[in-house]
């Protein structure tokens, strides 16, 4: 019984939140309905309502939004730097060890689609990351 009311629940959500949103106006023009002289009055009254209502949830969102973007725009300019970095620094390298890994998944009957440098550069970017995290914790410190 409580799985099948979920599914229907999450089959017919738009219908769930357009049918909370019509409760709301209509709570809404009855609320406003006693205080207003006239009607025009009540719709303006209720959109004024519906605009501070969903105005804090929509600049909050466009917010978090742009907060989130950015934050990853950061972080993925400083890994293609350091992958650029490492590439300069270890030669050869990261192109080896993405041969490596790749014969070796190949072998488990594992196939990616990427190419063995950027593999390599993955490995020894996440080896590096786990490394200072283990050093750092080994000695007591955060990393």
């Amino acid at each position: 019984m409580p799985t099948e009311v979920v599914s229907l629940l999450a089959e017919n959500w738009l219908w769930l939140i357009g049918g909370g949103l019509l409760a709301l106006i209509i709570y809404w023009i009855a609320d406003e309905a006693g205080d207003a002289a006239d009607r025009v009055e009540t719709v303006e009254r209720v959109t004024d309502r519906a605009e501070r209502a969903t105005g804090g949830v929509l600049s909050g969102t466009r917010a978090l939004l742009v907060g989130f973007v950015g934050i990853g725009l950061t972080a993925a300019g400083e890994v293609l730097g350091l992958a650029a970095v490492l590439n300069e620094l270890l030669g050869g390298v990261p192109y080896l060890v993405g041969m490596l890994l790749y014969g070796g998944l190949s072998l488990a009957g594992i196939y990616v689609d990427v190419r063995p440098s950027t593999l390599g550069i993955a490995f020894v970017i996440v080896f590096l990351v786990v490394s200072m995290i283990w050093i750092g914790n080994r000695d007591g410190r955060a990393a």
